[in-house]
């Protein structure tokens, strides 16, 4: 009996030993894939790439330890090789699927798999998958995938031909000894390389290296994957949990300053007045928000790349003003819509997926407000009105009218909508000239998978290789997707000047839906990166208007846009106040904007940046009270 129970021992934990190296080997072999995948952006220490690279190993344990003792305890069973070996067959695309994914992953947020993987879970399947990439693309992952399973096999086989030794005639030492060896090969994949969980690595203690990629590929993808389940819950779950009618009354008063009110309704403390109309009326006002519109090809330095001729000659005109350091309430297109259609901000949730958005028009949209101040509501969209339930979504928060590319009739250039040009002309063709109208407008050509031929629509290639970093002149994937950008603002620009030719008093107001996503990302400062531009161009604005220094959100366009139209008195509801008024702080989920100084709310970061004036204070208190608001009224609804 006894040495059968040796047999058993003798053959699972050689092969435990066998697969932790299987693993350690195909995950440590992943990174220094991706290192050669992303080069530009490995640092020249050698020291730090391979300190990553330890790290990562070591973080790769934890990944490895449950199926390698899974596949260690099926070897006991009869034919457990044969089933082992299947077993390993499983794994291996598992594993490669979530490797592969990492790549457009990254291309996209410039970070392994986080917690912006949860807050897309409502995207459009379809959508999503074209957006990696044509199906030259897809072939080539498809052929990836099958070159890395048949590596990973060769591999298996080298690694399956090591000898296993038979101990059963030798010392009890030795079983001894194979004992303390999987006591403590167990105890370093459990604390990631440690002994004990005082010395574990962690996702949250990763940023052991200089280099935020080399940090970011210490994690493996199931490591990453744990960590963006964490992130999200984590988050949602702190603002829950301190959040009682006490806490928000004290809030409400820090919002609108309001230190008489002990109400338990949410918009008696976002109730203002205007302070009387700044411009003359205009009969239509078309609010622009611009996929994936940063502010950067705009800046001073990045004018010889010619990327935002367009708008930049809006920005010379007179009547416009420009409001620099403007946060986007996140970082997918569809918070930019539920922040400037509802007036709160989206905290990363799926709003137009919640109960409490369908309950009624919140008093802080923008729909209900503008159609007070006499003006038919239109929300246009470049795709189909099925985009995270978009065309319902708009017609609860009180849109008159929705308009999509099902409605237009016009086909799909991809699968995200159809095409800027036809877009903006169908636009321009159905204004009407008698009623006073006021339209959002939010186009889809400046997103993956970048189809449109940009050189065919005069985008000259050469002009910006010339005027790009020499290690980024040869990078064709990253010169489309500047060039769409370019097309992109072509396209506004020429809306709005046709715009002009037919209403001449109209209002345009230009926003980026969220900060910029290209592959020179690490090139950027976080404030080049992650603001976006606001631009407002009409007769009767100044930029004198804007108090220099101001920063905010995109949210506060509801209220400037109350404040510049509407007449003394008049009584609206807003979150934030008014970009006329002083604004001297911008809050997101994940950022925080002061005059001189952002900070990501998540990781801890800040940085400067150059600015004129007096350089603002961060307001903590502030920030939550915004955050807590928004969570209450998409999750609670008005009242506590």
């Amino acid at each position: 009996m006894m040495k059968r129970i040796f047999s058993y021992w003798d053959k699972f934990w050689q092969e435990w030993v066998r697969l932790v190296l299987f693993f350690s080997i195909l995950f440590l072999l992943e990174r220094i894939l991706f290192f050669c995948f992303y080069s530009e952006y490995v640092p020249n220490d050698r020291g730090e790439v391979s300190k990553a690279l330890f790290l990562g190993t070591r973080m790769s344990l934890m990944t490895l330890l449950i199926p390698s003792l899974l596949g260690a305890v099926i070897v006991l069973f009869p034919s457990g090789e044969k089933l082992r070996n299947y077993f390993v067959y499983l794994c291996l695309p598992v594993m490669i699927l979530l490797f592969l994914g990492r790549f457009p992953y990254y291309n996209n947020f410039q970070s392994n798999y986080n917690s912006n993987l949860f807050e897309g879970i409502n995207e459009n399947i379809f959508s999503l998958l074209v957006s990696i990439g044509s199906w030259d693309t897809w072939l080539t992952i498809v052929v990836a995938g099958f070159v890395l399973f048949v590596f990973d096999y060769k591999i298996w086989i080298l690694i399956n031909q090591i000898p296993r030794m038979d101990f059963s005639n030798k010392n009890p030492f030795l079983r001894i000894l194979s004992l303390l060896i999987v006591v403590g090969l167990f105890l370093l994949c459990r604390y990631g390389g440690a002994f004990s969980s005082g010395d574990r690595l962690r996702w949250e203690n990763i940023a052991q290296t200089s280099s935020e990629f080399l940090n970011e590929t210490i994690l493996d993808e199931v490591q990453a994957l744990i960590r963006a389940k964490a992130q999200y819950k984590a988050a949602h779950n702190s603002i829950q949990l301190k959040l009682d009618s006490t806490q928000m009354i004290k809030y409400g008063k820090l919002i609108n300053s309001k230190e008489s009110i002990n109400s338990n309704q949410i918009d008696s403390y976002l109730l203002r007045k205007a302070g009387g109309a700044k411009i003359p009326k205009p009969q239509h006002i078309f609010l622009i928000i611009g996929e994936s519109y940063g502010k950067w090809p705009l800046l001073d330095k990045y004018n010889n790349w010619h990327l935002a001729d367009g708008m930049g000659s809006i920005n010379d005109l007179p009547n416009t003003a420009q409001i620099n350091n403007i946060l986007p309430v996140g970082s997918f297109t569809h918070y930019a819509v539920v922040g400037m259609t509802s007036g709160i901000l989206g905290l990363q949730e799926a709003a137009t997926y919640l109960p409490e958005s369908y309950s009624g028009a919140f008093q802080t949209a923008i729909a209900p407000q503008m159609e007070k101040l006499g003006y038919q509501t239109h929300f246009w969209y470049g795709g189909p009105g099925s985009w995270h339930q978009v065309e319902k979504y708009t017609i609860a928060q009180g849109f008159n009218e929705f308009h999509g590319s099902g409605q237009m009739g016009i086909k799909s250039d991809n699968a995200w909508g159809i095409k800027d040009q036809e877009f903006f002309d169908y636009i321009l063709g159905a204004v009407p000239e008698t009623t006073t109208t006021f339209h959002m407008i939010l186009p889809t050509a400046n997103h993956p998978p970048f189809s449109i031929d940009v050189k065919k629509e005069g985008f000259d290639q050469e002009r910006l290789k010339g005027a790009l970093p020499v290690e980024l002149q040869n990078d064709q994937k990253l010169i489309n997707r500047l060039g769409h950008f370019w097309y992109a603002d072509r396209e506004i620009k020429r809306f709005i000047t046709v715009m002009k030719e037919k209403y001449p008093d109209s209002l345009f107001i230009v926003v980026g839906d969220h900060g910029t996503r290209t592959e020179m990302e690490s090139l950027l400062t976080m404030w080049e990166r992650e603001t976006v531009p606001l631009i407002i161009h009409g007769p009767g604005i100044r930029k004198e208007m804007f108090p220099a220094g101001n920063v905010g959100n995109q949210i506060q366009i509801i209220p400037t846009l109350i404040e510049l139209l509407a007449p003394k008195g008049e009584e609206y509801y807003s979150l934030m106040p008014s970009l006329t008024e002083k604004s001297e702080e911008g809050a997101s989920y994940q950022y925080w904007i002061v005059n001189g100084e952002m900070g990501n709310r998540l990781t801890g970061k800040s940085e400067k940046f150059v600015t004129y004036g007096e350089v603002g204070k961060r307001n903590k208190e502030k920030e939550e009270a915004l955050i807590s608001f928004s969570w209450w009224r998409l999750n609670r609804g008005k009242y506590w």
